[in-house]
């Protein structure tokens, strides 16, 4: 299938770590599908699901920066997966964008990362919308192939 144990295998030569990341993966996913919320709703949450997760929440945000690094190799190994079991058919691509806005004062502001010392761009930003609101949005776009799976 699509092999994120492999993936992560790849990217971390601690076994420790791989199965940490594996289990705050399971975690987020689950409840992304059982009750929709924020990563830190997630954590406060998770006692509420059956096993026995006890994930720290400075662990969790913590193993993003983990995931980051090996989120190439997941999507790669991902795509592999899907064209080798489902067929994956990109003749023809179907694309959808839509936006949402935020209950916010002001756009958010430049960023600059620490250790590289880059400028990351705020993504709220003031804009138009469907409903006319003057609010600051995030335009987010899909791109399918034929068989309705996500192409990233």
């Amino acid at each position: 299938m699509i092999e994120i144990r492999k993936a992560l295998e790849d990217a971390f030569d601690e076994p420790a770590k791989v199965l940490t990341i594996l289990g705050i993966l399971k975690l987020l996913a689950y409840q992304r599908v059982l009750n929709p919320g924020g990563k830190l709703y997630t954590h406060h949450s998770q006692s509420e699901l059956w096993g026995n997760w006890a994930i720290d929440e400075n662990r969790m945000y913590r193993s993003l920066k983990d995931l980051a690094l090996a989120k190439e190799n997941m999507q790669i190994r991902a795509h592999n997966g899907i064209k080798n079991t489902i067929g994956r058919d990109a003749t023809l691509v179907f694309y959808d964008v839509t936006n949402c806005y935020f209950e916010i004062d002001f756009d958010d502001e430049y960023m600059i990362e620490k250790e590289t010392g880059e400028i990351d761009e705020g993504l709220r930003k003031r804009g138009v919308c469907k409903s006319n609101s003057k609010k600051p949005i995030v335009q987010l776009g899909l791109f399918m192939d034929t068989n309705g799976i996500p192409i990233s």
